[in-house]
């Protein structure tokens, strides 16, 4: 029978993380991988997931965004890839975007198996996200509008610095 649109998406994300998890698989070929498995989902739209889906294909769809959210876990390890640090922060938060919505394809208790909510993953996390200055946060350069005179410019500073 014709599948619901959508489906190939799905099984085609499926395969592209098994080939991500294979120890012959080299980074470049990672970070491909992950980049177009973004896409996909993304393009599901705002529940992850095709509408008005049979028991067996909302499991599917359900195991591949689990898949997901293992394999970004497993991207944020501090001594992977910088590249693959970056995508799995975005590839996180469109998971967890796709996770608040009422007809959300992940549950809470999903989200918890992946244990995104231990500590060791926000320690994690922490290491590999890039640092915020508050310098980058202005849209002045070289102080045009005082901004080195801005009165939240120390406190930032000092909670942003890693040193």
């Amino acid at each position: 029978g014709k599948l619901p649109q959508g489906i190939r998406a799905i099984r085609t994300v499926s395969q592209a993380l098994d080939l991500c998890d294979r120890a012959d698989c080299h980074w470049r070929a990672q970070i491909m991988a992950t980049t177009m498995s973004l896409a996909l989902l993304n393009s599901l739209g705002p529940t992850g997931s095709p509408p008005d889906l049979e028991a067996s294909l909302e499991a599917e769809v359900r195991e591949v965004w689990m898949k997901w959210g293992r394999w970004l876990v497993k991207c944020i390890e501090p001594k992977g890839q910088p590249g693959l640090h970056l995508l799995a922060v975005h590839g996180l938060l469109l998971m967890l975007k796709r996770s608040s919505e009422p007809t959300q394809i992940l549950k809470s208790t999903h989200l918890a198996e992946l244990k995104i909510a231990q500590s060791s993953f926000f320690q994690n996390l922490l290491q590999v996200m890039p640092p915020l200055h508050h310098e980058d946060l202005m849209a002045t350069a070289d102080d045009q509008m005082g901004q080195k005179s801005e009165p939240t410019r120390d406190p930032v500073n000092a909670m942003t610095s890693s040193g």
